[in-house]
């Protein structure tokens, strides 16, 4: 998705970018579907936006979690001892940043923080 609105992209917090720092795959992934919220809710979606955001976060890591149990099952039917463990690791790294649900940590990617700063493109 090209970005083209009149404010900046929603951030990735950075605790999801530090989380998945070995995924860029993942964290684009994120990105798009950050902006995809922010847009639908620009063209006049009705929930409150930051939690529109943390159930979409939701909803993306729980797509995550699954797909890492579907790697987890390939490689253990594979046998590949190195790939089993690479699986299982991505696995419990998906699964605890799903569980801590940095949405909001402090510092840069802060959510609240832009939500709050664009309120007035929101209503």
């Amino acid at each position: 998705m090209t970005w083209n609105q009149a404010i900046p992209q929603p951030p990735v917090p950075q605790g999801i970018r530090e989380a998945l720092k070995d995924y860029p795959e993942l964290i684009q992934i994120v990105q798009d579907d950050l902006n995809w919220r922010v847009d639908s809710m620009l063209r006049g979606a009705h929930f409150p936006p930051f939690e529109e955001v943390v159930w979409a976060l939701e909803a993306t890591f729980s797509k995550f979690y699954s797909d890492a149990k579907k790697e987890v099952e390939a490689a253990e039917l594979g046998g590949n001892q190195q790939a089993i463990e690479r699986a299982k690791a991505k696995r419990y790294l998906i699964g605890s940043t799903r569980m801590d649900a940095p949405w909001n940590d402090d510092g840069e990617g802060n959510l609240w923080d832009y939500f709050h700063a664009y309120k007035g493109e929101f209503e």
